[in-house]
């Protein structure tokens, strides 16, 4: 493989961390006590740019087909269902985990009415730290 050494930091990236725009994620955060599949870490990563995205706000909401979405996983198709299941259950299980860490304060799964959800088709409402 070809390696290039550069002489000076690329002025992108200068510019991206003058305005703040370069997220540093300790490594706690990152290494959740699950499997890390591929799509793990999309999610972590998905995960992670929506809650520091929106680190402004108190409450952040989410929605499981947005999440998909963003997966490449189309929910409509009914062979995704096993890897809807283990998104379902991978999602609670990094946000219970990044809980513990005082990463996010709390989450919720709700309803459309927002009310704790019964089912899984819900959107997610994390409480951010700051």
């Amino acid at each position: 493989p070809d390696l290039y050494r550069l002489s000076s930091e690329p002025l992108l990236y200068t510019y991206a961390k003058r305005k703040g725009q370069i997220n540093k994620v300790p490594l706690p955060i990152i290494n959740v006590p699950i499997n890390q599949t591929d799509s793990v870490i999309a999610l972590k990563n998905y995960l992670l740019w929506r809650i520091s995205w929106n680190a402004a706000s108190n409450n952040i909401t989410i929605r499981y087909d947005t999440i998909f979405k963003n997966l490449g996983i189309d929910p409509a198709n009914r062979a995704n269902r096993k890897k809807k299941s283990k998104l379902y259950a991978d999602v609670e299980k990094i946000l219970d985990y990044w809980q513990t860490l005082g990463t996010i304060k709390n989450y919720k799964i709700l309803d459309s009415k927002g009310r704790p959800a019964k089912g899984r088709n819900s959107p997610i409402k994390i409480a951010a730290t700051k």
